[in-house]
């Protein structure tokens, strides 16, 4: 991944002479900005079951890769599971999807970007089956760095949210795990947990943009009055243009490399 994700992303800005602070939304945040990822971590974690349950369901079959195949790359050892699929996903995916991808939208109304650099992010796993579920996520992920103006609370989130994963399958005995798998398992008890999430993840974003002094959420949200009809042809194309060619490339020699590893 550092190779092919976040190499590329220090190559872009460097080469258009770009300032990794701006695209990179390199800024500090506030302890209640934390305090509120921490919480939307827990908030969504119904609701994106639920995805992924309805997924399984229309696809029928397991929604989760195994989860044993991939510790296998740490050797069993937690703490080099923990670097594989939680430091370096949080690290290189962020950088490139709610960094770079995300600084090519930003004249680009808020719900549109936060909807493409969702679906992106799904497609961007190469997993048919993980992409509601990631594609949630992602949209998510958009709001947090937009409210905030930082990447920081987004690296975060990514990483608690995949660490749990390793964590669970280390220990499936756990309370956390044990908890997670019962309302999992109870489909009438998750659709009320995930409306229940729904409600809290909107909530708690709501709190962030209102803790937020950030320029470009008036910025993107302005853009929904002012693009006039002759100009949306232009706007069109900088939707579609390179963050998506960028986007999809990055994905294609990602995929093939994971192909030929395997």
């Amino acid at each position: 991944m550092y190779l092919f994700i976040l190499l590329p992303v220090i190559l872009y800005i460097l080469i258009r002479k770009k300032s990794f602070k701006k695209v990179l939304r390199l800024h500090k945040v506030s302890p209640q900005q934390i305090f509120i990822t921490m919480l939307l971590i827990l908030a969504i974690q119904p609701m994106t079951a639920l995805a992924a349950r309805i997924m399984e369901h229309l696809l029928g079959h397991g929604f989760f890769p195994p989860m044993g195949d991939m510790s296998a790359n740490g050797s069993g050892n937690l703490f080099m599971s923990l670097f594989i699929i939680a430091v370096t996903p949080a690290i290189c995916e962020e950088v490139f999807m709610r960094g770079v991808v995300l600084d090519g939208y930003r004249h680009i109304p808020l719900w549109k970007t936060a909807i493409m650099n969702g679906v992106l992010f799904g497609l961007f796993h190469n997993n048919f089956m993980q992409l509601s579920y990631t594609s949630i996520v992602g949209i998510i992920l958009t709001y947090v760095v937009v409210f905030t103006n930082s990447i920081y609370p987004a690296i975060l989130m990514h990483f608690v949210m995949n660490a749990l994963s390793v964590l669970m399958e280390k220990y499936p005995t756990s309370l956390y795990a044990n908890f997670t798998i019962w309302y999992e398992t109870n489909m009438v008890l998750l659709i009320l947990l995930a409306i229940v999430s729904i409600c809290a993840t909107i909530l708690l974003l709501i709190w962030l943009k209102r803790l937020s002094n950030n320029s470009a959420i008036e910025s993107m949200d302005a853009s929904d009055n002012s693009i006039e009809a002759s100009d949306a042809l232009n706007h069109t194309i900088t939707f579609v243009e390179w963050p998506l060619m960028l986007a999809t490339a990055i994905s294609v020699i990602y995929s093939l490399m994971m192909v030929y590893a395997m």
